[in-house]
């Protein structure tokens, strides 16, 4: 009987004692934020939200005039951050429904309102749009766009 009660108290340290702890009882799943959540983009737009100079501003007002046929497929709109508030780039008027403001120098947000990239540097529309059209709601817009040429 003693055996049998060593045997099986050997048996449950050795079950036991292989389990990994997973989380301490603090931690738990980030929630994600809903950044459009409330606001007039909320599954109808696409918005980059941008933290950058008024050179850059208007070096990217150039590329987006060019390339409206595009942005409109993608259903994007750019904002700019200044003084803690939203503006829009194409006319610098403010926009209030935003009430999240992000840190990073370009961030887009996807119509479901979730952050899809964030990055410190600005790069060309061509590389957002890309990284726009891998998303899966984009990939099934697609084939309504307007011919852009």
């Amino acid at each position: 009987m003693n055996l049998k009660k060593n045997c099986l108290f050997v048996f449950f340290v050795c079950l036991f004692s292989s389990f990994e702890e997973v989380l301490p009882i603090h931690h738990h799943p980030r929630l994600p934020i809903n950044y459009l959540e409330n606001s007039i983009f909320f599954g109808e737009k696409r918005v980059v939200f941008m933290n950058i100079s008024k050179s850059e501003a208007l070096k990217l007002k150039k590329e987006i005039e060019q390339k409206k046929c595009e942005i409109e497929n993608r259903k994007i709109v750019f904002l700019y951050k200044k003084n803690n508030e939203y503006f829009y780039l194409k006319n610098n008027q403010k926009e209030s429904s935003i009430t999240y403001i992000l840190p990073s120098k370009v961030s887009i947000v996807g119509l479901d309102g979730f952050l899809k990239f964030s990055n410190n540097e600005i790069q060309s529309l061509d590389q957002y749009f890309t990284f726009i059209d891998q998303m899966p709601l984009r990939k099934k817009e697609k084939q309504f766009d307007k011919n852009c040429n």
